[in-house]
Parts: C-alpha cells; structure tokens; sequence
C-alpha cells in the first residue's frame, strides 16, 4: 500500500481544516511542522500549558502530533490532517493512562470541545469504571475518541492482552503499521 498516495486520497475530502484534535500526551513542541498548528492546551495538574513536550527523550507527545498535523514546513513531516490545529493535554510520561479519566473529564467541560482525542498510550488491563465513565462523558460531547493498542502485532510475546483505554467501549482501538502499510511486527515501530 502506497501511504502518501492514501493521504491524497483522503485530501480530496478534507485536510482537517476547522478540525481540533487534542492529543493527551506529554505535551507538545509548537514548533518545525507543528508550527501555527499547536493551540495552548493544558496541563492535566493545571501547573502549566500543554504546549511543552517534557518527554525529553522521545518527544512522544510532539512525534504524535506531527503525524497528524504536521505541516510540511520544516523539517519537512506533513501530517494525515495537515490543517487540523492540536490541542495538547500534558500528562507524565509514566503510566500515561492513570490520567485518562481525568483528562478526558477535562476536555469534555471544555465551552468547545475537540473533534477527536488522541490517547497514543496504554497499559495491559480492561477500562475501569472511572475511564469508561469520562469516554462516555467525552462521547456524549460528541467527541471521536482514538486510542493506542501496541506498537507490536504478535500473541506470543503476549500482545493479545486488552489494553486501557482502548478497551473503553466507545473507543477507536488502532494499532501499529510498517513502513510498507504492513502490520508491525517488531517494538521499534512507533505509533
């Protein structure tokens, strides 16, 4: 499968303009393709705004976002939705889905709330009762709610495991692509 010519397939319809994605992470760099794309955000334990990535080894926060809406303008990433706007929710790095609830909560009262979530984390286990209550509250928003399987396609080496919170009813479950379109099959590939 040829992904770019995937993405101009999809361009012909829209590009995500007028689209806010909020990407619960670790913050986001406004800066390179993510520059004019990032809104100021939040930080889940309000010390701050999201718009700083403290994932100083990945940037995990600030790659995800560039993969949706990078706008090609240095160093050169354009995203799947490059005129979509991100607005980042900074949570720690460890154990990112102990605050999913709690962001989601957050993003549902919200005056305007987002389009679409993206939760590019997880942790082996079923949706708890607190986060299954937050996506419902986040879909009642109408808010598309897209979260993380794994980086890894394989059973035995025990991958086929639920993981929270794409195990949330309601939730958009995605997993990990090769460069080629093909399922992932090793932990280097990143979502």
């Amino acid at each position: 499968m040829d992904l770019p010519a995937r993405f101009e397939d999809a361009w012909q319809h829209t590009k995500g303009e007028g689209v806010v994605v909020a990407v619960i992470d670790s913050g986001v760099e406004p800066s390179g393709d993510l520059q004019g794309a990032v809104l100021e955000g939040f930080s889940v334990d309000g010390k701050g705004p999201g718009n700083e990535d403290i994932d100083r080894k990945a940037y995990h926060g600030t790659v995800m976002s560039t993969l949706i809406a990078g706008r090609g303008t240095g160093p050169g990433v354009m995203g799947f939705a490059p005129e979509a706007k991100i607005l980042p929710v900074q949570v720690p790095v460890l154990n990112q889905h102990e605050y999913t609830a709690e962001a989601l909560t957050k993003l549902a009262a919200l005056p305007d709330p987002p389009e679409v979530v993206n939760m590019s984390y997880g942790a082996f286990g079923k949706c708890s009762p607190d986060e299954q209550a937050a996506v419902n509250a986040a879909i009642a928003k109408d808010m598309i709610l897209v979260a993380a399987i794994g980086n890894v396609h394989s059973t035995s080496r025990g991958y086929d495991h639920e993981r929270t919170p794409a195990s949330c009813k309601g939730v958009i479950a995605v997993g990990a692509y090769g460069f080629f379109g093909n399922e992932a099959s090793g932990p280097t590939i990143k979502m």
